[in-house]
């Protein structure tokens, strides 16, 4: 057979076509009744594993400082679990836990843990001092500070990551009562304007509870991809005696009114070392002497020697019946109150800033001995007044008893009947 050029070019152009044609058979499959097209993407997301640090690990498990308690941990507002691998977008996430948030970074493609501070308190109380021992007055108890068990993170809250479809805003505390999402088609921001944003749920997470703002001004800005308003609100975390999971952060705990604060890295396993102040003060001490000057021969009266406080809740003190010798009282100095001094129907205030010095004397009145004409005595029981300066201090009282007195000059009235009817016997005596 005879080629002709002619034939021959027709076969190279053929050939061309023929491998164009398998240049595309990867992407385009055809035939009578098939043309079929298989478009290829990718995604390229973060993974994210929030873990413990080393030597911590969820109560029940063994190593050497398991957690108190099992921690919340969420991010971007849904539970997740210590060590689980979470697959999310690039971009901002908010951890939180223990009522404190941390906002992190991710980029695409990145394999992150994030490993939260585990601490614990450990609190030590400062020594207390020596009370002295009193008598009456004020009761004086040193006390040291409780160990803190509230703590504040310092950083400001962190905006969670948002999108409008994924929202659902609340206008009750504890996400109660929801509103209609904003941005929905055909609700306007106005329709929003008497309610008040209390919280917010992300993907049907938790709760979030956001600095209250107005619905209306939230959801305008919202619809223009404004979420700057969505602030978690700030809580308090718990600091125990027993390990606790955190983010890092600077806090701080109230100790007696005092703040005191401790930095939390990333990866931290820690003690967190507090003083605990004693609490209240020893006031001065001041001294009361009774001095006992006669000796006590009858029974007392029932009129007992005292000092009182003005002020309610405080010691009393009671002369003991059979007192002697110098009695030394001991009572804190309270400038509020007043301490008196009580013995036979008359008062004296004590001093706080010295030695007070007080002589009690004894005042025995007997039954009053009567004879008769013939020679014989018999003893006729009566009573009597004490009068100081005009006035009665004491009585009418029993005959054949004692009371105490404070120095100074009395009138004694002595009352009793005879067989010649009502007497009366008045003299006036110093002591």
């Amino acid at each position: 057979m005879i080629r002709t050029p002619i034939a021959l070019s027709l076969l190279v152009a053929l050939s061309g076509l023929v491998v164009a044609c398998s240049s595309v058979s990867d992407d385009v499959a055809s035939g009578e009744d098939d043309y079929r097209v298989k478009p290829k993407d990718s995604e390229n997301w973060a993974n994210l594993t929030i873990a413990l640090p080393t030597g911590s690990c969820l109560p029940g498990n063994t190593c050497t400082r398991p957690l108190g308690t099992n921690p919340s941990i969420q991010l971007d507002g849904s539970n997740v679990a210590i060590g689980a691998t979470t697959r999310v977008r690039p971009g901002d996430h908010v951890i939180a836990a223990n009522g404190g948030t941390k906002k992190i970074t991710l980029s695409a493609g990145q394999q992150r843990t994030f490993v939260l501070p585990v601490a614990r308190s450990k609190c030590t109380a400062t020594a207390l001092g020596t009370v002295p021992q009193t008598d009456f007055g004020k009761t004086v108890t040193l006390t040291n500070a409780v160990c803190p068990t509230t703590v504040l993170g310092s950083s400001a809250p962190a905006t969670p990551v948002l999108a409008t479809s994924a929202v659902d805003p609340y206008y009750s505390a504890g996400c109660g009562q929801v509103l209609t999402k904003f941005g929905t088609p055909g609700t306007a921001c106005s329709l929003y304007a008497p309610y008040t944003v209390y919280g917010l749920r992300i993907n049907g997470g938790e709760c979030l509870s956001v600095t209250p703002i107005n619905a209306q001004t939230a959801c305008n800005a919202a619809v223009a991809n404004d979420w700057s308003w969505a602030k978690i609100s700030a809580s308090s975390g718990s600091l125990l005696a027993t390990d606790q999971a955190f983010v890092p952060d600077t806090y701080s705990v109230t100790i007696d009114g005092a703040t005191k604060t401790f930095k939390l890295d990333e990866g931290d396993l820690t003690d967190v070392p507090l003083t605990l102040p004693a609490l209240g003060t020893v006031p001065n001490v001041f001294t009361t002497k009774l001095s006992f000057v006669e000796a006590r021969e009858l029974p007392s009266a029932g009129l007992s020697t005292t000092i009182s406080s003005s002020c309610a809740g405080d010691r009393n003190y009671t002369v003991a019946p059979n007192a002697q010798g110098t009695l030394e009282l001991k009572a804190f100095a309270a400038p509020g109150c007043v301490y008196t001094l009580s013995a036979g129907g008359r008062t004296a205030e004590l001093t706080q800033t010295s030695t007070n010095t007080f002589k009690i004397h004894r005042l025995d009145v007997d039954d009053v001995e009567v004879q008769r004409e013939n020679g014989s005595v018999y003893n006729q029981r009566g009573t009597y007044e004490l009068f100081f300066n005009g006035a009665r201090v004491v009585g009418p009282l029993p005959t054949n008893t004692g009371i105490d007195v404070l120095p100074g000059t009395y009138e004694l009235v002595i009352s009793y009947s005879t067989a010649d009817g009502a007497k009366t016997q008045r003299q006036t005596f110093t002591l």
